[in-house]
C-alpha cells in the first residue's frame, strides 16, 4: 500500500507504528524518552547497563521511523513532482530507489515516490515479527544489525532531502527547532553504535561536523562540571546544611571556615538558618569579630551555648536576644564579661526559655534572678552554679514562678539555708534532679523537707554539706541516687573525728573516699 500516496490528508499524518505496552521494548522506549526529556542527547543514546543491543537498536529505529513521518509530513505539499523530479540531496548527490525484492534494479524517480516506496518498505520491516520481534523470549534474527544499518541509511536521505530541498519551508513553518534536535539525535545515535559508513553522510557532512563539535564540547563541559564539582557547588540548603553541616560539629564548621571566601560565606550564612548554635568548643580559639560574625545573622535561634565565651559582652548579647523570641535552651556558663543586663534583655525577649545555665557567673546578682522569675513561666532546668551573690530570696522568687522545675543546681552558694529547701519542698513538686553541694549552711532539716514532698526526686548531689549527716539521707538512698557514699565508722574511730562541739565531722573523710571513686 502507498504510505504518502491516495488521499490529501496523507499530507497530514500520524506515526504507524506504535510498540505495545507491557513489552520490554516499550519499556526501553519510556527509558529513551525521559533520558531524551534531560535535555542530554549524549547520555540518551547510551546502551542502558544490562540491555541487549538489538533491542536498543529497534526500539530507537522505530522513535526515528515516526519522527521522520512527522518531519516530512509538514513538507509533504511542497515536496511534489513538479518541486522535485528526483530524489536529491543537493546537487551532487541523487538517489535511485532498489528494495532487492520487488524493485531489484535501481530506478529513478521523484522524490515524493523515493520516500513513499521507502517509508512503505520500512513500514513492512517494522511489522515483520521476524524481524522485529516485540513478543516476550523471541530473538532478533542473526542479520539484524546489518538490515537496522539499512533502515538508518535510507532514513537519513530523507533528512538530507528536507535540509537541501524544503528548509526554507521548515523555517517558515517554524518547526526547524523540532528538525534540528530530531536530527542531533539521529546523528548522534547512529554515530554511537556505528550504523552508518561515513560515505552515505557526505549529503550533510559539514553539518555533523559542527554537531560532533557540539558533542565534544558538552562532553567536555560535563567533565569539567564533574571535575569541577565540589562542596560549593551542592545545593546549600536543600543539600549541604540538610545533610552534611547538620552532622558536623561547630569545631569542624569553624576549621571548614576557613578554606576559602565562598565556603566562609556557606558556613555563616548556615550559622544565619541553624536553629542551634554552640561555640562552646570554639570559644578560646576564636577571635572576638569572628564569634559576632556568626551572632549577629542569627535570626531562628531555639538553643544558644555560649559556654566560656569570654569576649561576648552586654551590648552584643541585647541584638541577639531581641531577633531570637523563640529561644528556649540558653547556656552563658562562664561568660565572665556579662552583667545584669544580659540577663535582664534575656527574660524580657525570650519568654519560651526552659533550660538555663549560668555556672561560674559571678557577676549576676539577685536583681538579675528576680528579674528572671518576673517574666519567666516556663524554666525547666536551671542552674546557677557559684553564682555567690544569689540568696535565698532570689531564688525562692524564681521556684514559685516556675513550678514545673525539673532539673535545680545551685551547688557552692554559700549563702543558700534551709529556707530555700522547703520553698522548694512546697512548690517544685516535679523536680527530679537537684544540687546543693557545697551550700553549707543547708542542713538535715532541710533535706528532709525536700524528700518528703519532692517525690519524683531521683538525683541528690550534697557533697561538702557540712551540716547534711546520714540521719536526713539515709531514708533517701532507696529511692534516689546520692553522690556522697555511706561511711561506716568503726567505733574506736568516732573519739579521733570528733569536732570542738562533739560531732563527728565526716569532711575529710567523705572527700577522701569520694575521689578516691572517681576515674
Amino acid at each position: 500500500m502507498s504510505f504518502f500516496f491516495g488521499s490529501k490528508s496523507a499530507k497530514t499524518f500520524k506515526p504507524k507504528k506504535h510498540i505495545p505496552e507491557g513489552t520490554h521494548q516499550y519499556d526501553l522506549m519510556k527509558h529513551a524518552a525521559a533520558t531524551l526529556g534531560s535535555g542530554n542527547l549524549r547520555q540518551a543514546v547510551m546502551l542502558p547497563e544490562g540491555e541487549d543491543l538489538n533491542e536498543w537498536v529497534a526500539v530507537n529505529t522505530v522513535d526515528f521511523f515516526n519522527q521522520i513521518n512527522l518531519l516530512y509530513g509538514t513538507v509533504t505539499e511542497f515536496c511534489t513532482i513538479d518541486a522535485c523530479p528526483v530524489m536529491s540531496a543537493g546537487p551532487k548527490y541523487e538517489y535511485h530507489w532498489a528494495d532487492g525484492q520487488t524493485v531489484k534494479k535501481p530506478i529513478k524517480c521523484t522524490a515524493p515516490r523515493y520516500i513513499d516506496y521507502l517509508m512503505t518498505w520500512v513500514q513492512d520491516q517494522l511489522d515483520d515479527e521476524n524481524v522485529f520481534p516485540s513478543k516476550i523470549g523471541v530473538p532478533f534474527p542473526k542479520n539484524f544489525l546489518n538490515l537496522a544499518k539499512t533502515i538508518l541509511k535510507r532514513l537519513f536521505r530523507v533528512y538530507a532531502h528536507i535540509y537541501h530541498q524544503h528548509f526554507e519551508q521548515v523555517v517558515q513553518l517554524g518547526e526547524e527547532a523540532h528538525l534540528n534536535t530530531s536530527f542531533k539525535h539521529f546523528i548522534f545515535f547512529v554515530l554511537e553504535f556505528n550504523l552508518i559508513d561515513k560515505k552515505e553522510l557526505a549529503p550533510l557532512q559539514e553539518f555533523i561536523e559542527r554537531l560532533r563539535m557540539f558533542r565534544g564540547m558538552e562532553e567536555d563541559e560535563e567533565e569539567e562540571k564533574l571535575s569541577r564539582a565540589s562542596l560549593v557547588t551542592l545545593p546549600w540548603e536543600d543539600v549541604v546544611f540538610a545533610y552534611i553541616f547538620c552532622a558536623l560539629d561547630f569545631k569542624d564548621l569553624f576549621c571548614l571556615r576557613q578554606t576559602c571566601k565562598t565556603v566562609m560565606k556557606m558556613v555563616d550564612e548556615y550559622f544565619s538558618v541553624s536553629p542551634v548554635v554552640d561555640l562552646s568548643r570554639v570559644a578560646a580559639k576564636i577571635p572576638r569579630d569572628v564569634g559576632l560574625n556568626v551572632l549577629v545573622h542569627c535570626t531562628v535561634l531555639r538553643k544558644l551555648n555560649l559556654a566560656n565565651c569570654r569576649w561576648v559582652r552586654d551590648e552584643d548579647m541585647k541584638p541577639l536576644f531581641a531577633q531570637n523570641p523563640h529561644l528556649i535552651s540558653v547556656d552563658l556558663s562562664g561568660c565572665s564579661g556579662l552583667t545584669d543586663k544580659s540577663i535582664i534583655m534575656l527574660a524580657l525577649k525570650c519568654k519560651e526559655l526552659k533550660i538555663l545555665n549560668m555556672t561560674m557567673c559571678v557577676w549576676l546578682s539577685p536583681h538579675g534572678v528576680e528579674t528572671l522569675a518576673l517574666h519567666l513561666r516556663n524554666l525547666e532546668r536551671a542552674d546557677f552554679s557559684s553564682c555567690w551573690e544569689v540568696n535565698n530570696a532570689s531564688i525562692m522568687k524564681l521556684v514559685f514562678k516556675n513550678p514545673r522545675l525539673k532539673s535545680l543546681h545551685l551547688t557552692n552558694i554559700y549563702g543558700l539555708t534551709d529556707q530555700l529547701m522547703s520553698a522548694i519542698a512546697a512548690v517544685s513538686s516535679q523536680l527530679v534532679e537537684l544540687s546543693v553541694s557545697g551550700c553549707w549552711r543547708i542542713s538535715d532539716h532541710g533535706i528532709r523537707l525536700v524528700g518528703e514532698h519532692c517525690r519524683n526526686l531521683k538525683q541528690l548531689y550534697v557533697f561538702d554539706c557540712r551540716e547534711i549527716t546520714e540521719r536526713s539521707l539515709a531514708p533517701l538512698r532507696t529511692r534516689m541516687m546520692i553522690d556522697r557514699p555511706v561511711i561506716n565508722i568503726p567505733p574506736y574511730a568516732k573519739e579521733s573525728l570528733m569536732d570542738k562541739h562533739g560531732f563527728i565531722s565526716l569532711r575529710k573523710e567523705v572527700m577522701q573516699r569520694t575521689r578516691s571513686r572517681l576515674p
